[in-house]
């Protein structure tokens, strides 16, 4: 969904000790569920489950799973029998965001249940590909030379030069340890979201819950609703939806012009000095082509300090990955506005931008995997019409072109997602007014083939919408019990 190296964030603590001791307590002929310690840091209020779940037959895939419950819904003589062996699915964006059964995205999680008293076990799982689960590779060449070029003053098109080559080689390696050891005969195409959703069904078959609501952000709704053609789906809640239709590189100059207008509408709200935001932009972009900027950033995840040249190309860069946290944008005017004192909101952005952009639980591998075998690849000829209608960024759509890791020939014959067919289902939907990541528009393809959708445009919220604590969350359990998408839902 992201343009460039622009990716997501939040390093797994194993639980692979208890593994030793585990005992199989679910299980059907594809997929049995072997129970180990939970460690985490308890909340007196919700209890918890975990598992490693292990492939019984086909291609192996293993990886962990941990179920959260409220512990008053488990006791109360007042709990619905009808609803309690339902459960909420959580599915992750991404692709290739880890550590989704860590401490820290456990903690949220158990917050959301105690705080929103959710009468659901809550179901969360690490994706295939990512820490957490057996088939993640962490390709050493590839991180290393990413941090070496961070230390370097190079354009995007010598970037692009030099990571595509080692990029193309760590894909190669990946791809036959995984034929090696039977996690795909297809190799890195099985990170496809087509495969992704029978590993969740086998999940599913194997809990024995009788339905289940997907709670899915961001590349995650792709795969719910891919997943609402199995019959135990009873709803599903997506945020930021991702389309079938879209993730090509076509998208990717609506995407910046996209990013662009937020800019400029933020800029203004705090920023009220007489100036515009393309105004400052422009001269800061200026001022790098002149004189880059070094930095010695200390990444936040306390993994040491990042040596980084601030350039121009690297500046665009910042501008998108700070639109993903709205707390960071007054810091990030106010650095640009003042870009040649250097000043410490300058540094507090690009502090947390090295600290996202270079997150070891980010696997760079199955993020390009999956959107290029869920994504056809377009011709160049495609890409030449659409860039007469975007001359400033066509120097280096072209170049992204060129140097596309989709051309890989692992990727030339694969069964792509973007004519899917929709599955109808009662379906929420909730959109980001100020969204450039999966921005408004793309929902309104929803619009035209679900019959049972209700969307939500939440105004001055960006990407992931939930996550701002804007809606009800008592509404959407409403949405859950009834199985009513027209149920009224409240955001502020």
């Amino acid at each position: 969904v992201m343009p460039k190296l622009v990716f997501v964030a939040l390093v797994f603590i194993c639980l692979i000790q208890g593994c030793e001791k585990s005992t199989v307590t679910a299980e059907n002929e594809d997929l049995a569920l072997s129970r180990i310690p939970c460690r985490y840091h308890a909340h007196e209020h919700v209890s918890y489950q975990c598992y490693v779940a292990r492939r019984q037959n086909g291609p192996k895939h293993n990886y962990y799973v941990s179920i959260l419950s409220l512990k008053q819904v488990q006791n109360s003589e007042d709990a619905s029998n009808e609803k309690a062996n339902e459960a909420l699915l959580a599915i992750p964006g991404g692709p290739g965001q880890g550590e989704q059964t860590k401490d820290a995205w456990i903690e949220s999680w158990a917050d959301f249940l105690v705080k929103n008293a959710i009468p659901y076990d809550l179901i969360v799982f690490d994706p295939p590909g990512t820490i957490g689960s057996d088939s993640f590779w962490r390709c050493e060449k590839y991180e290393h030379a990413v941090l070496q070029l961070a230390a370097k003053n190079v354009s995007f098109r010598e970037e692009s030069e030099f990571l595509a080559p080692i990029l193309d080689t760590c894909m190669d390696r990946y791809h036959e340890q995984l034929v090696a050891n039977n996690f795909s005969s297809e190799g890195v195409r099985g990170f496809s979201s087509r495969t992704y959703v029978e590993r969740l069904a086998l999940l599913m078959g194997a809990l024995e819950y009788e339905a289940y609501h997907l709670l899915a952000t961001s590349y995650g709704t792709r795969v719910a609703m891919l997943l609402a053609g199995d019959p135990q789906v009873a709803t599903l809640t997506l945020d930021s939806v991702y389309p079938f239709s879209r993730g090509t590189l076509l998208d990717t100059p609506a995407l910046l012009e996209t990013a662009e207008r937020i800019h400029r509408r933020h800029y203004a709200e705090f920023i009220h000095d007489g100036s515009t935001y393309d105004e400052v932009m422009s001269a800061g972009l200026e001022e790098l082509e002149l004189r880059p900027q070094s930095w010695q950033l200390e990444r936040w995840d306390g993994l040491g300090d990042v040596n980084f040249i601030l350039n121009a190309s690297r500046l665009n860069d910042v501008a998108f990955s700070v639109l993903y946290d709205e707390s960071m944008l007054e810091y990030f005017y106010a650095g640009l506005s003042n870009l040649k004192a250097r000043p410490d909101e300058l540094r507090w952005v690009l502090e947390d931008f090295v600290t996202t952009t270079y997150d070891p639980a980010f696997s760079t591998l199955t993020f390009v995997a999956t959107e290029c075998s869920d994504n056809r690849r377009v011709s160049f000829d495609e890409l030449l019409d659409e860039a007469e209608k975007h001359p400033k960024v066509q120097e280096d759509w072209q170049l992204i072109y060129q140097h596309d890791a989709c051309a890989h020939p692992l990727f030339t014959e694969v069964n792509h997602l973007n004519e899917e067919s929709y599955i109808d289902k009662p379906t929420l939907v909730f959109a980001g007014e100020l969204d450039p990541v999966t921005p408004t528009f793309w929902v309104e393809e929803l619009l035209s083939q679900l019959p049972q959708v209700q969307v939500l445009t939440v105004a001055n919220v960006g990407h992931a919408v939930l996550g701002s604590e804007r809606c009800k969350v008592s509404d959407l359990i409403h949405f859950w019990q009834s199985r009513d998408e027209q149920v009224e839902v409240r955001c502020e």
